[in-house]
């Protein structure tokens, strides 16, 4: 949108297929890309969280693993 309410909104939703995410944000202020990537990042942590559930927080990636390469 070119106009949010908010400067950036992000709402989880659990669906009967997995985790469904909506992201408003405001286009003055940010990229769809730069979104983009905060979004790809936020995928790759709860990932890693699913996976490594015992890890602290701070040793998870925040990089999927085709771009940590």
């Amino acid at each position: 949108r070119d106009t949010a309410k908010r400067d950036l909104h992000v709402n989880v939703m659990e669906t009967a297929d997995g985790l469904a995410v909506d992201v408003d944000f405001d286009r003055h202020l940010f990229t769809p890309e730069t979104v983009g990537a905060w979004m790809r990042a936020y995928e790759a942590l709860l990932t890693a969280v699913t996976e490594h559930p015992d890890r602290p927080t701070g040793g998870l990636p925040l990089l999927a693993r085709d771009e940590a390469a």
